[in-house]
């Protein structure tokens, strides 16, 4: 997407600056196919053709080809869509959660308190601040794996439990962590 630098830094330049859309693929031995965040899907445009939501397109103008897809990304790879075992959401504006309904089989890991942040706001107050609540897929919370908010420490990792106010044992496995960069 496309954005005025200044929206996002403090002392940003009045330029229109590009803004990648990221997603990456962890392969878990357990766990099996695990994205981090998911990019932008084309259901983007669906999603902003009513107003309030529209605001969002006008002023974050997205563009997306088929090509940029999670989906298309990963096919390369010979991962479908199902294969996706989890996706782990770190936060909930649209260019990092727009394609979770992408993926119909993945279990979804985010805080808590973010997910209850979103739910609490109305539409257009989401919209302010980048958050589409209609781009989640119609049984996210019936897939959700919600991390509480509550700090964990890592046994035995004095250095991780030193760098990070909260650490988040993934799986409860001491297999993949997560940590808080607020």
């Amino acid at each position: 997407c496309t954005h005025m630098e200044r929206m996002v830094i403090t002392d940003g330049r009045f330029k229109t600056v590009k803004f990648p859309s990221m997603f990456n693929l962890i392969r878990h031995p357990e766990h099996g196919n695990i994205l981090f965040d998911t990019g932008y899907s084309m259901r983007f445009f669906e999603e902003t053709q009513s107003y309030p939501e529209r605001l969002y397109a006008k002023v974050t103008p997205v563009h997306l080809q088929e090509s940029d897809l999670a989906v298309s990304k990963l096919a390369h790879y010979g991962i479908a869509p199902e294969e996706v075992d989890y996706v782990i959401l770190s936060h909930f504006h649209a260019d990092h959660m727009a394609a979770a309904g992408d993926f119909p089989k993945a279990k979804y890991v985010y805080l808590k308190s973010a997910y209850d942040y979103l739910k609490r706001q109305s539409r257009f107050n989401a919209v302010r601040q980048g958050l589409l609540k209609g781009l989640l897929p119609d049984d996210f919370e019936a897939r959700s794996v919600p991390i509480e908010d509550s700090a964990m420490k890592v046994e035995n990792d004095i250095a991780l439990n030193d760098a990070f106010s909260r650490v988040y044992d993934i799986f409860g496995d001491k297999s993949l962590y997560a940590v808080d960069l607020p």
